[in-house]
């Protein structure tokens, strides 16, 4: 009980302005989220669906986490299936914690703060999509699974197949896979396959988690089997090819700011405790299955390295406070943490004097000397606990608090009040953050090419983009209500660099438009 202070210290971070649509987001977070809309207002629980037809590119068990919130309010919004991924991702940690404790005698605390400062596991706690609960229910699977191994408990078997059939249910058969791919040169080093317990936890998973695939086939027969096994699994494998980089990528940047520690710590005592100890030996193992699976098919996305980098996370944990420190090498990489932290606070700060759209208050100026005092703090004390809990206030105040400042809203209040409840037509891949903001009695979701054809026969307020308005002509049939700039989606490090270097934001954003009929 006397670390209360720093677990509610750590929640306040992870839900703080949670429920705000001009966030930071990942560009699909829109689609999950328009999915859990559409299921609580159906009333669907079995079936995905989207824009009002069944979805399969995933099972529901995402959705499920979401949705709960929606049946116990009775409503659907931003903040409660963001708030359901705060706590998958804060009792997974616990849980986590708790085994580290069990089999490395490392205090839950630790490991509680170590983890939460993860910048993965912060950054898809805060945002709707799949990684945390695909991570946390297969990692601590896997966990549960070496537990059984070792113990043949019955709860142990339990809690593993559970867990292990829930991440089936959010991502598919893959999630075991993972699982699999690490128990095979565990089995080898230790030569035990144990034959009956593996065939008694695969049966056990499968038997629990087939039922929703098994009534999905009952229910749409053929339909189903074409989409989700064929179209969205096995497709995934002849899709778009992607460079193979962005999976170590992703690697090293979520599991920022430990991944700084390793050159430091790694020496031949830590490669030796691999063959000693089995624990480790297994986290290693997972850790390699869970990163190398995602090899294998065309389509690669940095996202796909989170469940690998929260168990690289982990041995990076167990290495850090494991190994013997020698004289001042321990304090480096707690010295590059704060100086870099400091770095981008200061460069973010700087950013709003060059650029002068973007204005500051006091607020940010007492937040950019709260950044500076915990970087400090960590040159100057020599608690484990303070030294691990620096980072982690680092990220959030960077994130929470500096990068607000440049913030674009996407749908600006005055448009709010412009539309009213008049019906209105978007041009829209993934319609739900305009849905929320635009409180409209009737709104039709079009694609770029029926924009100017829909203006011709219909009589009603529109918004596109930039790039849609001039690509479509739509100055020649429509007027201008209302035009405004947002960032552009997908613009990458390059565009980023160019722009700052060149003291110009232009390639950064883009305009929307508010138009009506001429």
């Amino acid at each position: 009980m006397r670390f209360i202070w720093i677990y509610f210290l750590i929640f306040f971070f992870y839900v703080f302005d949670l429920g705000n649509l001009d966030a930071i987001r990942q560009s699909t977070e829109g689609f999950y989220l328009q999915i859990v809309k559409e299921m609580h207002l159906s009333g669907s629980f079995l079936t995905p669906q989207y824009m009002g037809e069944n979805h399969w590119s995933k099972p529901p068990g995402h959705f499920w986490l979401g949705l709960i919130f929606s049946k116990i309010f009775g409503q659907t919004n931003v903040f409660f299936p963001r708030f359901s991924m705060v706590l998958v991702s804060l009792f997974g940690i616990f849980f986590i914690s708790r085994w580290l404790k069990k089999h490395f005698s490392i205090e839950i605390i630790y490991s509680f703060v170590f983890l939460s400062a993860s910048l993965g596991v912060f950054r898809y706690a805060k945002i709707y999509m799949m990684e945390a609960p695909l991570a946390f229910f297969s990692v601590l699977g896997a966990l549960k699974l070496y537990d059984y191994l070792e113990s043949s408990k019955k709860s142990d078997l339990f809690y593993a197949s559970a867990l292990m059939a829930y991440s089936i249910l959010i991502k598919g058969p893959v999630s075991v896979v993972m699982i699999a791919l690490g128990l095979l040169p565990y089995y080898i080093r230790y030569k035990k396959f144990y034959i009956k317990k593996s065939f008694l936890l695969v049966g056990v998973t499968l038997a629990i988690s087939s039922l929703w695939f098994l009534i999905s086939y009952a229910n749409y027969g053929q339909e189903f089997f074409q989409t989700f096994f064929l179209d969205q699994n096995i497709g995934k494998f002849t899709a778009q090819e992607y460079p193979t980089r962005v999976l170590f990528q992703g690697l090293f940047i979520f599991s920022m700011p430990w991944i700084v520690y390793l050159p430091f710590y790694i020496n031949k005592e830590y490669f030796r405790r691999f063959s000693t100890n089995p624990a480790l030996f297994f986290l290693l193992c997972q850790f390699l299955g869970f990163f190398f699976i995602w090899l294998i098919p065309n389509q690669k996305s940095h996202h796909y390295a989170y469940p690998a980098s929260l168990i690289l996370s982990i041995l990076l944990l167990i290495l850090i406070l494991k190994t013997k420190k020698i004289g001042l090498k321990n304090l480096i990489p707690e010295k590059i943490i704060g100086f870099v932290g400091i770095f981008i606070g200061i460069l973010i700060f700087t950013g709003t004097f060059v650029f002068s759209e973007f204005n500051t208050s006091w607020t940010h100026y007492f937040t950019l000397l709260l950044l500076f005092v915990v970087g400090i703090t960590i040159f100057i004390n020599k608690d484990i606990l303070v030294r691990l809990l620096s980072p982690f206030l680092i990220m959030g105040i960077i994130y929470n608090f500096l990068l607000p400042i440049f913030y674009l809203p996407y749908i600006p209040q005055k448009v709010v009040d412009l539309v009213g409840t008049q019906k209105i037509a978007v041009v829209a891949r993934k319609p739900y953050f305009i849905k929320e903001q635009i409180k409209s009695s009737e709104m039709d979701v079009l694609s770029p090419s029926t924009i100017r054809p829909y203006i011709l026969e219909n009589d009603r307020l529109y918004l596109v983009h930039e790039d849609v308005y001039k690509n479509s002509s739509l100055g020649e049939v429509t007027e201008t209500l209302h035009s405004w700039i947002i960032w552009k989606r997908g613009r990458r490090f390059h565009h980023i660099w160019n722009a700052l270097r060149e003291k110009n934001l232009s390639a950064l954003r883009e305009k929307v438009f508010l138009l009506k009929n001429q």
